[in-house]
């Protein structure tokens, strides 16, 4: 057996080791007074892509003006969740939804679809 077909594990590097990086939920506001949301690992570098017209299609379309407002989170996961729910959110509380932390809503068991007859159904029935 040769000595490169035993590897001692002690000298593997482990390449999954990334440094934990947030992810930056950010709100840009855009020339015409509209809102554009999204999410960076880097929310400066990605509002200078967005300056310089390599963003996304929308800010193209709508040159950013500024960043308004932004929030790190953990997980990507949960970056876009929040950014799910900023973008539903209506255009005069967008900005309220930075003043606290994200809590996304705990999954909700879906309804049970009744199987039984509907009543009116039944009661049309041909004879």
């Amino acid at each position: 057996m040769s000595e490169s077909s035993t590897k001692d594990p002690n000298d593997q590097v482990e390449e999954s080791a990334k440094p934990d990086v947030p992810y930056t939920l950010y709100l840009l506001e855009c020339e015409g007074g509209s809102y554009y949301a999204g999410i960076a690992r880097d929310a400066e570098d990605r509002f200078i892509k967005h300056l310089t017209r390599k963003g996304a299609a929308y800010t193209r379309a709508n040159p950013p003006i500024r960043i308004l407002r932004s929030m790190d989170l953990p997980s990507k996961s949960l970056a876009l969740k929040a950014e799910i729910a900023l973008k539903r959110l209506q255009r005069a509380k967008k900005l309220g939804f930075f003043d606290r932390p994200f809590v996304p809503e705990a999954d909700k068991p879906r309804a049970v679809k009744d199987k039984r007859p509907h009543k009116v159904a039944a009661a049309c029935k041909i004879l």
